[in-house]
């Protein structure tokens, strides 16, 4: 695999593309933490927007465990070594979270959401 940086949605974009020219997957690294005012300032976080295994023929943890180490070590270069993630309860989310506790991310918090959006016609 190789990986090309391009911008994303959520950031900047590392893609890993196979020797087929197809791609295995990507991650979204926000490194505006700083200066959002979501968090408090630190210059030395960033955040996990997207971590995808586009091919389903790939085993999810290895790509996603490659995708992630390309991304601390990139962000290494900039002197980022705090690196957050967020994932909610959604049982698509649950390969996301054993990959993340393997490789030592932490919980910090937890937010519970009670509410669900219904549009207006679909009230009774």
């Amino acid at each position: 695999m190789t990986i090309r940086r391009s911008v994303g949605i959520n950031g900047t974009r590392l893609t890993a593309d196979q020797a087929d020219g197809g791609e295995a997957g990507y991650i979204e690294i926000d490194t505006t933490l700083h200066g959002t005012g979501r968090f408090t300032p630190h210059a030395d976080w960033a955040d996990i927007g997207n971590l995808h295994v586009t091919d389903p023929a790939l085993p999810y943890e290895p790509t996603a465990t490659a995708l992630v180490a390309h991304a601390a070590d990139w962000l290494h270069l900039a002197r980022v070594d705090r690196l957050l993630a967020s994932s909610g309860p959604d049982p698509d989310d649950a390969d996301e979270l054993r990959l993340l506790t393997a490789l030592g991310f932490r919980l910090l918090t937890r937010i519970r959401c009670d509410w669900v959006h219904r549009p207006q016609d679909a009230r009774p």
